[in-house]
């Protein structure tokens, strides 16, 4: 069998995933083991138990009626979707302004994408300087121009001065839309609700002003793939889980377009088939259904649609916080290892899913020797090559999540193995670090 190659046409993401189905079998052949730090999805050994497990593990019907789903997703389920989507987050949301779809969340993204933008006049995205790969291609679909704001690097106020900075600096039509995850994608930093909210007034501010001047205003994009890490508030008032989100979206009377995006495929372990909620401000709810269909489509098994309502129901809510806590509780553990292994490499973060370190621009332009073959070498001159050689050398597959200005990497690990396992993978991580940072460079070789 031949040892596999990290695929560079596709996405960071898809990339990983993909060398990890091909390394796993070929490493096995050899005796060695294999560790998926890559994709960022829960395990099968956290996946919800009690009453949402039973509802999930529900046989299908053997036959059911076809029939064309309703604009934005099954009726009945988007009211109660609603309806959990107020208590977990104090968020407005009702049956109209609240869509479901049996899809990934990245569905969602290409919806905003496409609503943002109708009418064809040029659009700008204003996203973090350390953000989703994924960003970046459906940018590219849609001929965006990006901008990005500092997050980590610059100290605790570099993102609010970096947005006010920007907001103000480019005009309104070159700057439309402005994308922000809570709970960082790829860092795992979670924002505050007072840093929400700052840069929130900044955006409506703006808004308002191009509204006096009849000018498009600047949509808001929250994504929440990882909102089970949230703080929870003990007694549920005003909602279940501390966003951030209460504070600015608790009501339909903003100046500010606005949309968030909740995915379970890491909360309820729902990567497959994918399931995600969708909420928008009520005066671009139509556009959304309209667009949301012609780009993604809105299909969804009905009967996984009445699971999912069920799951819904107010009297499963204390269950589904209790296993929220239970998914805390082993990203503290694993972030905990994250650090020590890495040391001073490791970005600022949190008890999350993702997380991710920083190779300098020096790291790399490297030739190691393979242990397998002391005639072979590997040539690490970049993320990839990093990311190619630790699964084939080490058996960790990792994602690259891009380069800076300044040439330094970002590789992004997901937190979500058992602790156990998450250590081994952190040893052969920070041996393999350690082989190439006394490999010699290529100049040199």
């Amino acid at each position: 069998m031949n040892p596999p190659k990290l695929d560079r046409s596709l996405d960071p993401t898809s990339a990983a995933t993909k060398f990890y189905a091909e390394l796993q079998p070929y490493r096995q052949s050899l005796g060695l083991p294999t560790y998926n730090l890559g994709q960022c999805v829960e395990i099968d050994a956290d996946k919800p138990g009690g009453k949402i497990a039973e509802i999930l593990n529900r046989p299908a019907p053997t036959h059911t009626s076809p029939k064309y789903p309703a604009p934005g997703g099954d009726k009945i389920l988007a009211a109660e979707a609603a309806g959990w989507v107020r208590r977990m987050s104090g968020i407005y949301a009702t049956a109209s302004n609240t869509l479901v779809y049996q899809a990934h969340s990245r569905t969602g993204l290409i919806r905003d994408f496409a609503v943002a933008s109708q009418g064809g006049i040029a659009q700008g995205l204003l996203v973090p300087a350390l953000h989703w790969p994924m960003i970046d291609t459906q940018a590219y679909a849609f001929n965006m121009e990006m901008s990005t704001y500092k997050t980590i690097e610059d100290g605790p106020e570099a993102d609010y001065q970096d947005i006010v900075e920007a907001v103000a600096y480019l005009a309104p039509h070159q700057l439309n839309l402005y994308y922000t995850d809570i709970h960082g994608n790829p860092t795992g930093l979670t924002r505050t609700p007072e840093k929400i909210k700052s840069e929130f007034d900044v955006v409506e501010k703006e808004n308002s002003q191009r509204a006096a001047d009849d000018a498009p205003l600047l949509h808001t994009i929250y994504d929440l793939p990882y909102y089970m890490v949230a703080e929870q508030h003990r007694d549920g008032k005003p909602c279940h889980l501390r966003t951030g989100l209460e504070d600015i979206l608790n009501t339909p009377d903003t100046v500010t377009p606005w949309s968030v995006t909740i995915s379970f495929s890491k909360s309820l372990h729902m990567a497959t088939p994918g399931f995600h909620i969708q909420v928008v401000h009520p005066k671009i709810a139509s556009d959304y259904r309209r667009m949301g269909n012609a780009f993604t489509g809105s299909q969804m098994n009905t009967h996984f649609a009445r699971q999912m309502t069920e799951i819904f129901a107010p009297e499963n809510d204390t269950e589904m916080l209790q296993h929220f806590s239970k998914l805390k509780a082993k990203y503290v553990e694993n972030r905990n290892l994250f650090e020590k292994s890495l040391g001073s490499r490791a970005l600022q973060g949190g008890a999350n899913i993702p997380a991710l370190f920083k190779l300098e621009k020096d790291f790399f332009g490297r030739k190691v020797t393979r242990s397998m073959n002391s005639n072979e070498t590997h040539p690490v001159n970049n993320g990839d090559d990093f990311v190619e050689y630790m699964g084939l050398e080490h058996g960790v597959v990792v994602v690259n999540n891009g380069k800076d200005d300044a040439g330094n990497a970002y590789i992004r690990v997901s937190q979500s193995p058992r602790p156990e396992e998450f250590a081994k993978a952190m040893a052969f991580l920070g041996q393999g670090i350690v082989k190439i940072k006394e490999a010699p460079c290529l100049a040199s070789v």
